[in-house]
C-alpha cells in the first residue's frame, strides 16, 4: 500500500500539472463593462483588453447578441507607465443597446493569441425598462494609440499613461505642400527609402487638424509586413498656421526593422474622425511609402549572423579567484544601437579546463535620440576542473554598420581565473590499512565459523516466503491514471482546433446571419416613428457592411453603389439602395408624421434587404 501511495503522486502531479496549470496561468485577456445595471434607452460600452506583447492572432469573436444591438465599435492601443514600467494594451470597444430588459448575459468572448484560444468570463446586465427615449451613441472613442490627449481640446479625455509635449513651434520644412487649408490631413515620411536590410527606419505618421474635434479619431496602423517594429513611446505637439488657418500637428513615430530585400511598401495608416451634429464622420487615409531595401555586401565575416547597426562588447566574471569543483558565472554584455531583442548570441570559444553551462540571453532596451538600442546579457555558469592559472579567451562578435557600409569584428578582453586545489581532496585511500601485513599462508585465515569481533554473521534465511499483496502496476486503475492526462490533452487539442475552426468560419457565419439580424432589428423599430429612419438606414448599412465583410463608414453613396456593383448586385437594386439611404438621411433630419411620399421607409429597407440576400446568395 506505501509502494502504491508513493507511485500515485508524480501521477497526480501530472494531471494537476494539466488540468490546473491551464487555469492559473495569466490570462492576457480581459472584458469589462462601463456598468452592470441600466435602462433600455441606454448605451452599454464593452471594452475587450488584450496585452499587446503577445502575439494577436486575430480580433475578438464576439458571440452572438440576441440581447442587444451594436451602435458603434472602435479600436486601439493604450500604453501606461507605473514606476517606470510600461504596458501595452490592444482595446477593442463595443457600443450595446439593450433590445429588452431583464437579466441579460453577454456570453463569453474567445481571442486567439500566440496559437492559444482565450475565453472571457460571462458578464450579467440587469436592463429595466426605460423611458423610450433612446440615448444617442456617444462619440467619444477609444485614444489612438500613441496619441494622447490632446491639451487644446477638452473633447479628448486625460490618459493617464501619456503625456504628450507642450506644443511647439514647427520646422515649416516638414509642412507638406498638399496642406492647403483642409480641416484634416495625415502624412507619413521615412527617414531613409534605401536602407540596408535589418537597419532602422524611422516611420513617422503627422496628424494635421484645424478644427475641434467632437470625440477622438480612431486610429488604425498599417500592418507593416516584411518588417520588425517597436513604438516610440514618446509623441510631440506643434503648432503652426498655413492657408490662413491655425494648425495642431501631432507626430507618432515607429522604428522599421526591414526583414525583406526590394521593393517594400508600407500601406496607408487610416482615421476615422467621427461626425458631429451637422456634420458626418469621415475616413482619411496617410499616403503609402515604397522602399528599396537593399540586400547585405558579400564579404562577411565566418561569424556573421545578421546584426546591423553599431556594437560594443564587453565581458566579466563574477569571481576571479575560486576553486576545483566550483562555479564562475562568465557573462558577456553586447551594447549598442540596433534591432537588440533580434540578436543571435555569440558563439561562445572551446574551454577544455571548464565545464560550461549555458542560461538564456536577457535584454533591456531604450529608444534615445529617434534610435533603437540597448543591452543584450548573455551569462554562463563554468565549472574549473583542474586548479592553476586559467585563461578565459576573447568572445569575438561581427555586426555590419551601414554608414560605413563595413563588417566590424570586436572582441571582448580576455580574463585570467586563479583556480586553487579543491578543498574536500584527501590522499589516503577509503579502506587501507598502511601497518597490517597480508596474510601468509592458508592456516592464517581467519575461519567464518567464528567471526571476528565487529564483523555480525549472515542472518539465517526463512523457511518458507510469503507471498505480499499484487504489485500496483498489476491494478487496471494504475493504467487509466497514466491515460488520464493522455485523454485531458487529446481532449485541449480538440477544443483548440474548434475554436480555431470557429474563428476561421467567424466572417462566414455573421455573412449568412446578417439577413436574420437586420430583420429582426426592423421588427423592433417598425412601430418607432421617432427614429425609424435614422434605424432604418443603420440596418441596411450595418446590412450592406457585413456582407461586403468591410465597414462603410464614412463612405459616400456613391462609394458605397461602387462597391456592391463591383460585388455583381444588379444596377437596379443598387439604384434603390442609394434611393433608400437618400431617404433615411432626409428623413432623420426632416421627419414627417405620415411618411414620405406615403412610403414606409422601414418596409422599403426589408424588401431592400431580401432582395440583396437573394443576389449576394447567387455569386
Amino acid at each position: 500500500m506505501k509502494r502504491a501511495r508513493i507511485l500515485l503522486i508524480p501521477i497526480l502531479a501530472i494531471i494537476l500539472a494539466v488540468t490546473v496549470g491551464q487555469v492559473d496561468a495569466q490570462s492576457p485577456v480581459s472584458a469589462e463593462v462601463d456598468r452592470t445595471s441600466l435602462g433600455t434607452d441606454e448605451l452599454l460600452t464593452l471594452t475587450i483588453s488584450i496585452d499587446a506583447s503577445a502575439n494577436i492572432d486575430s480580433r475578438p469573436e464576439l458571440p452572438f447578441l440576441t440581447d442587444f444591438d451594436i451602435v458603434g465599435t472602435y479600436s486601439g492601443t493604450q500604453m501606461s507607465i507605473i514606476n517606470g514600467d510600461m504596458s501595452v494594451q490592444e482595446t477593442f470597444t463595443y457600443q450595446l443597446r439593450p433590445t429588452e430588459a431583464g437579466n441579460l448575459v453577454i456570453d463569453s468572448i474567445s481571442v486567439n493569441v500566440s496559437g492559444q484560444t482565450y475565453r472571457t468570463q460571462p458578464i450579467q446586465i440587469i436592463v429595466t425598462q426605460g423611458t423610450g427615449v433612446p440615448q444617442p451613441a456617444n462619440p467619444m472613442v477609444p485614444s489612438m494609440p500613441s496619441f494622447p490627449s490632446f491639451p487644446s481640446l477638452p473633447s479628448f479625455p486625460s490618459l493617464p499613461s501619456f503625456s504628450a509635449s507642450p506644443a511647439q513651434p514647427i520646422d515649416p520644412s516638414i509642412v507638406p505642400d498638399q496642406l492647403n487649408g483642409q480641416d484634416f490631413y495625415v502624412d507619413a515620411v521615412v527617414d531613409n527609402l534605401r536602407p540596408y536590410q535589418g537597419q532602422q527606419v524611422v516611420y513617422t505618421l503627422r496628424f494635421y487638424r484645424s478644427v475641434s474635434l467632437v470625440g477622438q479619431a480612431n486610429y488604425q496602423t498599417p500592418s507593416f509586413t516584411g518588417f520588425w517594429t517597436h513604438t516610440h513611446p514618446d509623441q510631440s505637439e506643434f503648432s503652426f498656421s498655413k492657408a490662413g488657418r491655425n494648425y495642431q500637428l501631432t507626430e507618432l513615430k515607429t522604428m522599421l526593422f526591414p526583414t525583406v530585400v526590394g521593393e517594400v511598401t508600407i500601406d496607408p495608416a487610416s482615421f476615422s474622425i467621427p461626425g458631429g451634429f451637422f456634420s458626418q464622420g469621415q475616413e482619411i487615409l496617410s499616403n503609402s511609402i515604397v522602399l528599396d531595401v537593399q540586400p547585405l555586401p558579400d564579404g562577411a565575416p565566418a561569424n556573421f549572423t545578421g546584426a546591423v547597426g553599431r556594437f560594443e562588447i564587453h565581458s566579466m566574471v563574477d569571481h576571479p579567484e575560486t576553486k576545483v569543483n566550483e562555479t564562475v558565472t562568465w557573462e558577456v554584455t553586447i551594447s549598442g544601437q540596433g534591432n537588440i531583442d533580434n540578436l543571435t548570441d555569440p558563439v561562445w570559444p572551446e574551454t577544455s579546463e571548464w565545464r560550461a553551462f549555458d542560461s538564456e540571453a536577457s535584454v533591456s532596451t531604450q529608444i534615445v535620440n529617434d534610435i533603437f538600442g540597448g543591452a543584450r546579457t548573455i551569462e554562463r555558469v563554468l565549472v574549473p576542473t583542474i586548479s592553476g592559472a586559467l585563461s578565459l579567451p576573447p568572445v569575438e562578435f561581427s555586426y555590419f554598420y551601414p554608414d560605413t557600409a563595413e563588417y566590424v569584428t570586436i572582441n571582448s578582453d580576455p580574463i585570467e581565473v586563479k583556480v586553487g586545489p579543491d578543498s574536500g581532496s584527501s590522499a589516503s585511500a577509503i579502506g587501507s590499512q598502511p601497518n597490517s601485513a597480508p596474510p601468509t599462508s592458508v592456516d592464517q585465515q581467519v575461519s567464518v565459523s567464528e567471526p571476528s569481533a565487529g564483523i555480525r554473521p549472515n542472518k539465517p534465511a526463512v523457511s518458507t516466503w510469503a507471498i505480499g499483496s499484487p504489485l500496483v502496476t498489476d491494478r487496471s486503475g494504475y493504467w487509466l491514471l497514466w491515460a488520464t492526462p493522455m485523454l485531458l490533452i487529446a481532449g485541449q487539442l480538440g477544443w483548440q482546433w474548434r475554436q480555431r475552426h470557429r474563428h476561421e468560419t467567424a466572417d462566414i457565419r455573421r455573412s449568412h446571419q446578417a439577413k436574420r439580424v437586420a430583420q429582426s432589428s426592423l421588427r423592433k423599430v417598425k412601430n418607432n416613428d421617432f427614429s425609424k429612419f435614422e434605424t432604418a438606414g443603420r440596418i441596411l448599412s450595418e446590412y450592406i457592411s457585413t456582407r461586403l465583410n468591410r465597414s462603410i463608414v464614412g463612405l459616400t453613396q456613391a462609394q458605397v453603389s461602387t462597391l456592391l456593383l463591383e460585388k455583381g448586385i444588379d444596377p437596379q437594386l443598387v439604384d434603390k439602395v442609394d434611393h433608400a439611404l437618400t431617404l433615411s438621411d432626409i428623413g432623420r433630419y426632416a421627419p414627417s408624421s405620415g411618411g414620405m411620399d406615403d412610403e414606409d421607409i422601414v418596409s422599403v429597407v426589408k424588401h431592400l434587404i431580401d432582395d440583396l440576400d437573394r443576389s449576394f446568395r447567387q455569386q
